[in-house]
């Protein structure tokens, strides 16, 4: 048996252009799925920010400390989520040209069996970019939550050292 398959065998075990078309489909909407969680943590980052850069603006020193650290990790997540999303570009660049073959019919009966093919490859990258970025973004949205529950449990803290200063007279 030659290195090639031949399209009777292509059809049965799923290689026909037909299968691979739906699995380039799949991995087309796994790459928008990514990117559309990472817009969504994006935008949960966007309004933790907002809200630690509100309280900044009347905490004191030691908070704003805190604040800048709160910050600073907000950033760096934010530099790893765009090395992701940036990462999905020429995945995203490498299914559409998969498509594109499949579409003018260069898949058919060239495709090695052995070989590293292209969609293996593809699919190989789009299963490992899926797993990064559900790690990416649970591990994110951990952060994030972290970051605004202490964030909540200091202005709390501020707030009872407030209450206690006025109920005490202004001692402490």
């Amino acid at each position: 048996m030659d290195k090639y398959l031949s399209k009777f065998m292509r059809e049965k075990l799923g290689l026909d252009a037909s299968g691979i078309e739906k699995l380039v489909q799949q991995m087309q909407s796994g790459v928008k799925n990514i990117e559309s969680e990472a817009a969504e943590v994006r935008k949960n980052f966007d309004n933790a920010k907002k809200a630690i850069e509100s309280d900044y603006k009347m905490a004191d020193a030691e908070t704003r400390k805190r604040y800048d650290s709160y910050m600073k990790a907000i950033n760096e997540i934010s530099e790893k989520l765009d090395r992701l999303v940036n990462l999905l570009y020429p995945m995203r660049d490498a299914i559409s040209s998969e498509a594109e073959g499949i579409k003018g019919g260069c898949m058919e009966n060239q495709e090695p069996l052995f070989d590293d093919s292209l969609s293996s490859r593809i699919r190989r990258n789009a299963e490992s970019a899926e797993e990064e970025g559900k790690r990416s973004r649970q591990s994110s949205v951990d952060m994030a939550s972290e970051l605004i529950e202490k964030q909540r449990d200091e202005i709390g803290k501020i707030k009872r050292e407030k209450n206690y200063e006025k109920e005490s007279g202004g001692k402490k």
